[in-house]
Formats: structure tokens, sequence, C-alpha cells
């Protein structure tokens, strides 16, 4: 669940709106493009905090393609911030977690699988071999260079996938991945 929120979850920051409102508000807000995984990411909340929220599909109804979910618990939002270090309002210089670093190899993993869950690509096998694409690929793209270092160096210990990069085609957001081989 951490992995995942790093990669597709954010938090309200509580200062700007106590500035504005006059309340703090413990707002997580958690997005996806595939209504199963919210599905998912909703019911680990429920599991692990007894935390229950609805799934919101006001973006869809725009024409955007985005399910999510807004818990709201002090509790829990604290949790995440102090403990995993999220940014509270823009995702802004992230690293990965000193608790997480720190832990051992098998939490590392989960993180690391979450994160991939929420912000990993793969070019499916089966469109290359039916469309002579160029070969299957895991990617991971993002605006923070630090960050998808220390991605890389991470998933590259932990799996022994064989990613390579950062490149950048726009040097706005850069990108690490493997071929075939890393896959396997």
């Amino acid at each position: 669940l951490a992995g995942y929120l790093y990669g597709d979850g954010g938090f309200k920051d509580i200062r700007r709106t106590y500035k504005r409102d006059k309340i703090f508000e413990h707002k997580i807000i958690v997005g996806d493009e595939f209504e199963i995984q919210i599905e998912i990411i909703k019911k680990l909340f429920s599991e692990l905090f007894n935390l229950n929220t609805r799934i919101r599909d006001e973006r869809i109804k725009k024409g955007e393609m985005m399910y999510y979910i807004n818990p709201t618990c002090k509790i829990v939002y604290r949790f995440f911030v102090k403990i995993f270090a999220f940014p509270e309002g823009p995702k802004k210089s992230i690293k990965i977690p000193t608790i997480i670093r720190r832990a051992p190899s098998e939490l590392k993993k989960w993180f690391l699988r979450g994160f991939m869950d929420a912000d990993g690509d793969v070019r499916a096998t089966e469109y290359y071999l039916d469309k002579k694409l160029p070969s299957p690929r895991i990617k991971v793209r993002l605006a923070d260079r630090f960050f998808i270092e220390q991605l890389k160096k991470n998933l590259n210990r932990e799996f022994n996938l064989g990613l390579t990069g950062p490149y950048s085609d726009t040097d706005n957001d850069w990108y690490t991945q493997c071929a075939k081989q890393g896959m396997i």
C-alpha cells in the first residue's frame, strides 16, 4: 500500500487548507484509471485501518480516465506522513522513505512492487509478437531524476532486473527501463 501511494497517492496540504478554511483536512487522495485497482486499494484501507470510503467517479463523468477514493482520517494521514515521509501537497523531491531503505529485503520488495503497480509500465508481449513492435519492456517514467535513479538502483538490487538509464526524451521527465531479459 505504501509503495502504491507513493506512485498514485497524494496527501492534502493540511496547513494550506487551515489557512483557507480554518480546519485541518487530513485527506488522502488515491486515483487510478482502472476501477478494479481502486477497489483493491479501497479494500486495503478497510482491512488495514478499518477505514471505509467510497469509489468516486466524478472525473470519469467529466471525461477523465480516473477513479479515486478520498480516505479521510487524521491518524492514518499522519501515519503515512510521519512514518513514511510522504510529502504534503504537491509531490516534490520524493525519495524512497528511510524506513523502507532500512527495512529487510522482503519489505523493500513489497514497497517496490506497490510503486511499480502504480507507476510502472509494461509493453505487452502478445502485442510484440503480433504487431512487430519493439521488444517488450518494463519502464517507469517520472519528472524526478533523483527518484528514478534511486528506484533503478533498488529494483535492480532487489529483483535483478537490469534496468538501464535514466533517459529523457523531453528534459521534463526521466525514465528507466529493461528489455525482455530483465522481464524474464
